[in-house]
C-alpha cells in the first residue's frame, strides 16, 4: 500500500499560527469585566486580604472572605 508523502513542516506551522491568531482575535472581542471593573476587583481583593490578615481565628478569616 503506498504511503502518502508527509506535509511539509512549514504547512503545519502556518496552520497552527493561523489557528492561534484566529483564537486570540475571537477572545479579544469578549471581556466579561471592563478594565476599571478589574481594577475595582483588585482593590476589593486587597482590602479583603488586609481584613482577613487581621482575623485571629480561622472562622473570622472565613467570614471575611465569605462576605
Amino acid at each position: 500500500m503506498p504511503v502518502a508523502a508527509p506535509k511539509p513542516l512549514e504547512d503545519h506551522a502556518r496552520a497552527d499560527l493561523r489557528f492561534v491568531r484566529e483564537t486570540m482575535a475571537r477572545s479579544a472581542e469578549f471581556s466579561a469585566v471592563p478594565g476599571w471593573g478589574g481594577v475595582a476587583m483588585g482593590a476589593i481583593g486587597l482590602g479583603g486580604s488586609w481584613l482577613a490578615h487581621l482575623q485571629t481565628t480561622p472562622r473570622g478569616w472565613l467570614a471575611v472572605w465569605a462576605l
